[in-house]
């Protein structure tokens, strides 16, 4: 079973056009140190069928950042007016960011065949989603997918938190530069978002391993309730406030805020 981590964070599409909302998630990914690598690009193979049963195939196309980000923004306008003729899978851009790897790791991933590409396990993936949201109505999810296998998992603890601080910072860079009104960060096993109801309900959001309340939404957190509690959090420049609950296991995690 493949294992990525999930980070997915929400927008207003009236704030932001397709083309600026785009822009701004993978210029954070770059600011964050992330280098462009291509583009997957989805496939209905019969069109006539009904979208429920359609059967996808999948391109990976070499093209610059400029126009991977045109491609993205027109597929996501495309998707946003519900065509029948068009997939309802998005196109993915993938970026390659350094993570850390323990020598024997490594050693492993060059040996192993069945990698043929060696920067895969390094490969962070950023698509964009339609939704609906109980607030605000529809609203954009950008998500964004490193490898948790590989980069959170195999190998030393030390490692695996210095790759999680890298991981921290992709979060912070698409807060800057998107300001999203809500994101959750968790593994492969805990990927839902079970934090924005807890918000809502002004509960504190904690059912995931992170998550980002901004500005907007600060309404709805009980900050003394924070301050009092054993999570780990620590306030935003947009001041909002980002939040980890590493108590989840029954053997605490590494803060990484």
């Amino acid at each position: 079973m493949t294992a990525y981590y999930w980070m997915s964070f929400y927008l207003d599409p009236v704030r932001l056009d397709f083309v600026e909302l785009v822009n701004s998630a993978s210029r954070a990914l770059v600011n964050a140190g992330c280098r462009f690598k291509n583009v997957r690009i989805p496939k209905v193979e019969d069109l006539s069928l009904p979208p429920s049963k359609w059967r996808y195939s999948f391109e990976r196309r070499t093209v610059n950042l400029e126009e991977a980000e045109k491609m993205a923004a027109s597929d996501l306008q495309e998707r946003s007016m519900g065509s029948t003729h068009h997939s309802e899978l998005p196109i993915t851009m993938y970026y390659v960011l350094d993570f850390q790897f323990d020598q024997d790791l490594w050693k492993s991933i060059v040996e192993n065949p069945k990698i043929s590409d060696k920067e895969e396990v390094k490969e962070v993936h950023l698509d964009f989603w339609h939704d609906n949201d109980p607030v605000i109505g529809r609203r954009i999810n950008i998500v964004v997918t490193p490898w948790e296998e590989y980069v959170l998992m195999y190998g030393r603890n030390e490692t695996h938190h210095q790759n999680k601080l890298r991981i921290v910072r992709l979060a912070e860079q698409i807060w800057e530069v998107a300001r999203p009104y809500f994101g959750w960060m968790d593994g492969e096993l805990n990927s839902t978002d079970e934090s924005y109801d807890q918000l809502l309900r002004k509960e504190l959001p904690i059912g995931n391993e992170f998550s980002i309340i901004g500005p907007r939404m600060m309404g709805y957190l009980d900050f003394a309730n924070l301050q009092r509690s054993p999570y780990a959090w620590k306030k935003l420049p947009d001041g909002g406030v980002m939040i980890q609950n590493f108590l989840r296991e029954s053997k605490p995690g590494q803060r990484a805020i």
